[in-house]
């Protein structure tokens, strides 16, 4: 799109559309692909005519399929996220496909949802705290669709944070001397690589993320 004369390009947005039904405003998303939404416009138009003429139609006209809104989200993650990440929502993706009937990105509901979280549970045997990471992922898909506020409050699984039990230094030093005696390296030296990592028990995403924010 073209702001104050300047291209820019907005992967966050999505395709819509509106029209109005008995008086009352209508919307509903089409997806991102430009082709796929212009597609979408003409059969809510012809749908439009032909309840105007008293025609028997089907009232499914936003035929956007579920399996490819989920692989246009996969190809975005695919290119701004890292490997780890994308397959973590690829994952989740696939595992909410296998769950629910619906072929329909505009038929998914609040029972949609439900029933995911279901088969998490009992087919797949995965814990409260996996189960509420794969349901914002697909939350956070369906949302980049514009469908939103599905799930209520106390639908979301519940689960207790566990707090870290930090090792102690005479721990830590048993933990590494096989990697110090394989590397040849002294306890300074050792210690000295990575020292931020090893110490401060973050992931390395996290390590990144906190230098950078030093460096900013």
């Amino acid at each position: 799109m073209l702001v104050n004369g300047r291209r820019e390009v907005h992967s966050e947005g999505y395709y819509s559309i509106e029209w109005y039904e008995e008086g009352k405003r209508r919307r509903a998303a089409v997806g991102k692909n430009a082709g796929r939404a212009q597609q979408a416009q003409e059969q809510q138009n012809l749908l439009l005519g032909a309840k105007a003429h008293g025609i028997a139609v089907n009232e499914m006209a936003l035929n956007v399929a579920l399996a490819d809104t989920c692989a246009e989200f996969l190809e975005e993650i695919r290119q701004q996220r890292t490997r780890k990440t994308f397959a973590q929502y690829a994952t989740a993706l696939a595992y909410f496909q296998a769950s629910c009937p619906r072929v329909n990105l505009h038929a998914i509901d609040r029972q949609s949802l439900l029933h995911y979280m279901a088969f998490l549970a009992e087919t797949k045997h995965l814990a409260p705290r996996t189960i509420w990471t794969k349901v914002v992922i697909v939350v956070q898909m369906l949302k980049a669709y514009g469908i939103t506020n599905l799930l209520k409050h106390r639908d979301w699984p519940r689960f207790v944070e566990k707090v870290p039990q930090a090792y102690t230094g005479e721990e830590l030093r048993k933990f590494f001397a096989p990697a110090m005696t394989a590397s040849g390296c002294s306890s300074s030296s050792f210690w000295a690589r990575d020292s931020a990592r090893k110490r401060s028990g973050m992931r390395r995403g996290r390590i990144s993320t906190f230098r950078r924010t030093r460096r900013e």
